[in-house]
């Protein structure tokens, strides 16, 4: 079974609570799937999470989110990477932009399950659909 049969779960949960708390537990789920890759993460996509992290606290609000989404966006234009994003480098990168996009847009065209299964495909060179990914995202969306 792959880890996008799982994402079920998410559709559900979307269905019943509607899309921007769908989006904001992906984010969610997103900001800590990304943060358990690699402790070795490079220091502007452990700084996007962390803006990421304090806005879903309430302690940043838009505008921090603003600024780090473009800080990635620059990082990407000045390495020609925005095409790059199944690159295991520019792969997180790409996720943690979508993350803070979303944050500031909840209520965009996007599924919450396609924010996630496109995060997945980003990093599929990074990490595999382990146990510990398919428990997390069950825990991200339960009810």
């Amino acid at each position: 079974m792959s880890i996008n049969d799982e994402l079920t779960v998410v559709d559900t949960f979307e269905e019943r609570y509607g899309r921007e708390l769908a989006i904001d537990r992906a984010c969610e789920f997103l900001i800590r799937y990304l943060s358990r890759l690699s402790a070795s993460t490079p220091e502007l996509l452990q700084r996007s999470l962390g803006v990421a992290k304090d806005y879903r606290k309430g302690i940043v609000g838009t505008a921090e989110l603003s600024t780090a989404r473009v800080a990635l966006a620059a990082f990407l234009n000045e390495r020609s990477a925005w095409t790059e994003w199944r690159n295991g480098e520019y792969g997180p990168i790409h996720v943690a932009y979508a993350i803070l996009w979303n944050l500031e847009n909840p209520t965009g065209e996007r599924q919450a399950s396609e924010l996630i299964s496109n995060a997945f495909e980003a990093t599929e060179s990074l990490a595999k659909a382990d146990d510990a990914v398919r428990s997390l995202l069950r825990e991200s969306f339960s009810t």
